[in-house]
């Protein structure tokens, strides 16, 4: 889910062209405005929770957890292949010599 800063920037971008009455842009009440603020806001909640999207924390988080993963299978893999080769000298011990 997006934070709360970012959230609330794109909220003030959107509301950005919808101004109060007598600024630039499209002109409405102030009550109006703050209206559309919270409908924006509430909309744009739903609809970023629906898509799964993370925070950059909760990615950098996630990708260093599956970089430690990662370097824990290559350890695995590689005392697996030493137990192998341990395993097939002890199967074929006139290959030694």
């Amino acid at each position: 889910m997006l934070d709360r800063k970012t959230l609330d920037e794109l909220v003030s971008r959107v509301m950005g062209l919808v101004t109060p009455a007598g600024e630039r842009g499209m002109a409405l009440g102030k009550d109006v405005a703050e209206e559309l603020r919270a409908g924006l806001r509430q909309a744009l909640e739903q609809a970023f929770s629906r898509l799964n999207i993370l925070t950059r924390e909760e990615f950098e988080v996630s990708q260093q957890a599956l970089e430690r993963a990662e370097q824990r299978i290559a350890e695995l893999e590689q005392q697996m292949a030493e137990l192998e080769a341990r395993l097939a000298a002890l199967r074929d011990p006139v290959a030694d010599n």
